[in-house]
């Protein structure tokens, strides 16, 4: 656990492409023995799925600094930042795209963030929320600091193409939530569909939309990781994630009830909680640039997200236990 958060405090503390690498091999080989260290079979299957996938993105990463200081003998962000306005079209559009692609990669964004619910519901209760709430957001700070500052400005044709990446990571992430009944399984690819909206603050290329990703990062850090604890409550009370086994938990615990709902509620954008001035941000720009099909998007998501919440709510605290009957 040490390693991850220090792995995480540098890369956001960093300033150079080649060391911002580094922290990630940190936090990956951490992780990796955070996942594997119960020896169950479904935490071995899960490490490999984290190794795979994410060692792919490491690896698109290295190519990517090495293509950098190929292109320009730099990797420090300050340098870079002016090197990269002499670079010809097509060499710097190929190093933003590796590198952007690697970022994607680790943020859980679509199509490749099948390594996130396939492997986080193994975790301990705790470092699940700590994953939670820290590990993709490197990813997400990382690309808004890529595209946003180090290769500023970047060629529209990249935020055109995360706009839409970002709006089927949402989308994706949301269907998969509302077809599970695992508690871990419906929040960790709430995860990813969150993804898509701070992605989509990215895309807008603007200062208030750069604003609402970071304020919907810290939003959602705070959300997510009190979800998965109260996830964990859950089990410890019927001894299950699976919703189609528990219930009745609000006749027994009605506090707990009380504490599930208002991060469930945040997650889903209700007002006055933290979530509907996140979102309120993000939508905010999107109509004012005239993105009309990423906001529809974005509010389907919205009330498909409401809707697994409060499957969640139905089946494990309103419903009777299914013993009961």
């Amino acid at each position: 656990v040490h390693g991850v958060l220090a792995g995480v405090g540098g890369a956001f503390s960093t300033a150079d492409l080649f060391n911002l690498y580094v922290w990630f091999e940190v936090m990956l080989i951490c992780s990796v023995g955070l996942f594997a260290i119960g020896g169950r079979v479904d935490q071995l299957d899960a490490t490999f799925k984290y190794v795979a996938l994410n060692l792919f993105g490491t690896m698109l990463l290295l190519i990517g600094v090495a293509l950098v200081y190929a292109a320009s003998g730099h990797l420090n962000f300050a340098a870079l930042s002016q090197a990269f306005a002499g670079l010809p079209g097509p060499v710097a559009m190929a190093v933003l795209a590796t590198v952007t692609v690697a970022f994607l990669i680790k943020a859980g964004a679509f199509p490749l963030f099948a390594w996130l619910p396939a492997s986080y519901h193994t975790l301990p209760a705790p470092v699940l929320a700590l994953f939670a709430g820290l590990l993709t957001k490197v990813g997400v700070y990382a690309l808004l600091r890529t595209l946003g500052d180090v290769f500023a400005p970047a060629p529209s044709v990249m935020y055109e193409v995360l706009g839409w990446i970002a709006a089927a990571t949402m989308l994706t992430g949301v269907l998969g939530a509302a077809y599970h009944w695992d508690i871990r399984r419906i929040l960790a690819f709430h995860i990813v569909s969150q993804i898509g909206y701070i992605l989509l603050g990215v895309a807008l290329a603007s200062d208030a939309g750069n604003a609402a990703t970071l304020f919907y990062t810290v939003h959602h850090i705070v959300v997510k990781a009190n979800l998965f604890l109260i996830g964990a409550i859950v089990f410890c009370l019927t001894g299950s994630y699976d919703l189609r086994r528990i219930g009745g938990l609000y006749a027994a615990r009605p506090l707990l009830g009380v504490l599930f709902l208002v991060p469930a509620l945040s997650l889903v954008g209700l007002p006055p909680l933290s979530g509907f001035w996140a979102k309120l941000l993000v939508l905010r720009e999107t109509i004012a640039d005239g993105r009309v099909a990423w906001t529809v998007v974005a509010l389907l998501v919205s009330v498909l997200t409401l809707y697994s919440m409060m499957k969640i709510w139905m089946e494990a605290f309103w419903k009777p236990h299914p013993d009961d009957g």
